[in-house]
C-alpha cells in the first residue's frame, strides 16, 4: 500500500534500520565532503577531541537519509523536503556501529497554495544498536494527498518551532586584513562577519550518483521523473547540497589557516 498524506496522523512512530557502518564509507565521504583529520585518519582521530575515527555528521545525515527511504519514503506519496528545522549530533559514529531510526509524526497540515500537497512534520531519533542516540533531527516532508478535491482536513499536533532569522551581516570590524584570520581558530571570529565560502558545480553524474547511495528518489535519479513532479527537473538532493557546503567551508578554513601560517604573515 503506498501511503498519502491522508494516512498519517500526530503521534504515529515508525521505525527501521539497521545501516552498518564501515571504515571504508566513512573515509570515502569524509573524502568527497568533510575532509578533517577525524574522518579520514584512524591515527589522528586518536589525538582529536572525537578519540577516535568518527562519520562525518554529514555522513549520518545521508545515511538516515536513505534509512528513511528504504524503510518509509519509498512506499509514499513523498514529494520532497522544505527543509531541515534542526539536527544535533549527540555521539560519534564509529566503525562497526550499525545504526537505526524511528520517527514520530508530530504535526500536518495541508499546503495554502497547493491542496494536492500535505505537509508532515517529524521528529527522527538515529540510534546505535544498545538504543542510544546518536543524532535527532527535526523536519518536515510534502507527501501528495490521495484525493486533492477531498475538503481540506484541519491541521493536527503542534508545529514545530521555527528559528528565528540570522542577523543581519556586518562589516568586518578589521577591515580586509581580517580575511587572512577569518575564523581559521577560536580567538578569531568575529559575530556577524561573513565571508564567501566559493562555489561548487553540480553535474548530472554527481547528483545521481548521490541520489542512488543516500536518497533514491525519483526527483534526484530520473529526468523524467523529476520534470513531472513539482521540482520541474532533476535536482540534488537537500542533504547533497548540505554536503558540499562542509567542504567548501573546510576547505575555506584550511585556505585561511595556510595563509596565516605562510613566513612573514603577521598572523603568524
Amino acid at each position: 500500500m503506498t501511503l498519502a498524506f491522508e494516512d498519517f496522523h500526530a503521534g504515529q512512530t515508525f521505525t527501521f534500520g539497521a545501516s552498518p557502518v564501515t571504515a571504508e564509507a566513512i573515509v570515502e565521504f569524509a573524502r568527497q565532503f568533510d575532509p578533517q583529520p577525524f574522518h579520514l585518519d584512524a591515527e589522528a582521530a586518536k589525538r582529536s577531541l572525537l578519540g577516535g575515527l568518527s562519520a562525518s555528521g554529514w555522513h549520518t545525515c545521508a545515511m538516515m537519509m536513505r534509512m528513511l527511504y528504504d524503510g518509509f519514503l519509498c512506499n509514499t506519496t513523498g514529494s520532497g523536503a522544505p527543509g531541515i528545522d534542526e539536527v544535533r549530533w549527540l555521539k560519534p559514529v564509529r566503525p562497526g556501529m550499525t545504526l537505526g531510526m524511528r520517527v514520530t509524526m508530530a504535526s500536518l497540515r495541508v499546503s495554502k497554495t497547493r491542496p494536492d500537497l500535505g505537509f508532515v512534520s517529524m521528529d527522527g531519533v538515529v540510534h546505535d544498536a544498545a538504543g542510544d542516540a546518536v543524532m535527532t533531527s527535526r523536519h518536515t516532508n510534502m507527501f501528495a494527498r490521495r484525493n486533492p478535491a477531498a475538503p481540506i482536513p484541519a491541521p493536527q499536533g503542534a508545529a514545530l518551532e521555527r528559528k528565528a532569522a540570522a542577523p543581519e551581516p556586518v562589516e568586518l570590524r578589521d577591515g580586509p586584513a581580517a580575511l587572512t584570520r577569518f575564523s581559521a581558530y577560536y580567538e578569531d571570529a568575529l559575530i556577524g562577519a561573513t565571508l564567501p565560502l566559493g562555489s561548487h558545480p553540480f553535474t548530472r553524474e554527481e547528483t545521481t550518483g548521490f541520489a542512488r547511495l543516500y536518497d533514491p528518489q525519483p526527483f534526484h535519479l530520473d529526468d523524467a521523473a523529476a520534470a513531472a513532479t513539482h521540482f520541474g527537473r532533476l535536482s540534488a538532493s537537500g542533504w547533497h547540497t548540505a554536503a558540499v557546503c562542509m567542504r567548501l567551508t573546510v576547505e575555506t578554513r584550511d585556505r585561511i589557516r595556510a595563509q596565516s601560517a605562510a613566513p612573514g604573515d603577521a598572523a603568524a
